[in-house]
């Protein structure tokens, strides 16, 4: 056992000892268990309710990134047929 490993279990065995009495009071449990019997799990309304944010959210990522999409394309369509007709040998007169 290292030097290291000794300090180590002493503390943890400090801690321990200041931490022995350290219970929940009586009854806790029963609490505990009372309030999770009580809790009722959503009505389908808020369920859908709930994932609708989700889709909605998602919905929004979408047409944004859509969006960004359609105005790179068209830079790109623009730009691409600028360079087409700068190259395009036409005499002016």
């Amino acid at each position: 056992m290292t030097r290291t490993d000794e300090i180590l279990d002493a503390k943890l065995q400090r801690l321990a000892d200041a931490t022995a009495e350290l219970r929940a009071r009586p009854g806790f449990t029963d609490r505990v268990m009372v309030a999770a019997e009580a809790a009722t799990a959503p009505l389908w309304l808020e369920s859908v309710s709930v994932s609708a944010r989700s889709v909605f959210a998602v919905a929004v990522l979408m047409a944004v990134s859509a969006l960004g999409l359609a105005i790179h394309s068209d830079w790109a369509a623009t730009e691409a047929s600028a360079v087409a007709y700068g190259t395009m040998e036409v005499d002016w007169q």
